[in-house]
Formats: C-alpha cells, sequence, structure tokens
C-alpha cells in the first residue's frame, strides 16, 4: 500500500516535460537526433509527457525551403525514422504507412507515449485497428475505459466480446464522474433482460463513478488479472 500512496499519480499529479532541442534550420537528421537525446532525458526521468516545439525536424524558419522537395524528402527518409524512433528507445514500428506517419509527426506522435515508469510498456504503432486491439489484448492484465468517441466504444466492446467468448478472462472498467456510461449501461441491462448475454459480462465489466473507486477496482482485480492470460483469435 505504501508503493501505490507515493505514486505521484495516484494523487491526480503527473510529470511533465518541456524539451526544447538544439536546432539547425533545414537539417532534419541533426533535429531528429537532438530530439531523440532529449526524449531520452525524459524517458529517464519517467515523465509520462514530453513537449517538443512544432516543426521541429525542420526547424521553424525555414520560409521558402517548406517548398523545396529536398527538404521535404530529407525528412521522410528511412533511415531518419531509424534515427528518430529506434535509436535507445523501445519503440516499435509496424509497417511502411506507420513509419511514413511517424516520421511526419514524430515530435507529436512520438514523444507523448515514452514510460510513466520503469514497469510499463512501450510505444507500438501498427498497421491497422485490428492489430492495436490484438496488442492491447496481450499487452494488458485490464482494461480502463473513460469518456470517448466510437474508437473508445469499439475497443472495449471488443476486450468484452474475447471475455465472452472464452479467449480471455480480464476486467473492463467503465470510469466516468457524470454518468457518461449510464446509456451504456442500461442498454446492457436490456440486452440481459432480452437473455442475449453470458454470464461473463456481469462478472468482469464494472463501473465506476470516480477516478479513486477506479483506482479501488484496479487494485481489486490486479492479483487476479495478473495471472489471465489471452489467447488471441
Amino acid at each position: 500500500m505504501a508503493a501505490s500512496f507515493f505514486n505521484l499519480y495516484r494523487h491526480n499529479f503527473a510529470r511533465v516535460a518541456v524539451c526544447v532541442p538544439e536546432v539547425r534550420v533545414a537539417d532534419p537528421a541533426f533535429n531528429a537526433a537532438r530530439t531523440v537525446e532529449l526524449l531520452g532525458q525524459a524517458a529517464e526521468r519517467r515523465a509520462v509527457l514530453a513537449l517538443f516545439p512544432e516543426l521541429g525536424l525542420s526547424a521553424y524558419s525555414c520560409d521558402d525551403l517548406f517548398h523545396q522537395q529536398a527538404l521535404l524528402k530529407a525528412g521522410l527518409k528511412p533511415d531518419l525514422a531509424e534515427v528518430t524512433w529506434r535509436a535507445e528507445n523501445p519503440v516499435e514500428l509496424a509497417g511502411d504507412d506507420a513509419q511514413r506517419m511517424a516520421r511526419e509527426h514524430v515530435h507529436a506522435r512520438g514523444t507523448g507515449r515514452k514510460h510513466a515508469a520503469a514497469d510499463l510498456g512501450t510505444l507500438v504503432i501498427v498497421d491497422s485497428l485490428a492489430e492495436r486491439k490484438q496488442r492491447m489484448s496481450e499487452a494488458a492484465d485490464l482494461f480502463v475505459a473513460i469518456p470517448g468517441g466510437i474508437g473508445t466504444l469499439n475497443e472495449f466492446i471488443e476486450m468484452l466480446t474475447l471475455n465472452d467468448l472464452g479467449l480471455q478472462a480480464k476486467p473492463v472498467i467503465l470510469c466516468a464522474t457524470d454518468g457518461f456510461w449510464e446509456p451504456f449501461s442500461e442498454l446492457i441491462e436490456r440486452f440481459g433482460a432480452y437473455g442475449v448475454l453470458r454470464p461473463s459480462i456481469g462478472q468482469y465489466l464494472k463501473h465506476a463513478a470516480s477516478v479513486e473507486e477506479t483506482m479501488q477496482l484496479i487494485d481489486a482485480f490486479l492479483p487476479a488479472a495478473q495471472t489471465a492470460e489471452s489467447r488471441g483469435v
């Protein structure tokens, strides 16, 4: 209990790094290397979020050079992606399109998911939503859904479905302080009234009205969740 108490994230704090890399105008390779250096420092200090200035690969004051293909292509070179993403960071990329997206948005996509703690996993950019959900199922002990859109709905329903089919046994916690998930809960109750749900829904789908209640559920589930395994599809 002492370890969780001294975790600053349990007290609604977050460690954030503001990064100001050295840059050279129109020199993406040099700028990417400096970005990686600061990413490493942020990870070592266990920042959960690292903020970088926009146009960090090209530098901001390129003026007409932004219209030059040489500069634009330099920012998309495969070896630049290798320097930026692999270097000394435990980051995995899959697929040409994913690598291209990562290279174009290194300061936005690559800096916001570094390690918040030593025992957290890695950032994985994948080719498809199906692969994303498969990786989530394989990597997580349980799932927490906060208010979100169609993508959030799709992802946690997938996890519920895997539980329902017996392919995993991992809790799904719906967390909202304003009753956001109540319509979904009513829908599940309606499904239950029609007799189309298996008992796994009630066993693994939980609701929390606050962050504190969510953390209590996580603490209660984790011993069991750590022994749960996903068999995949």
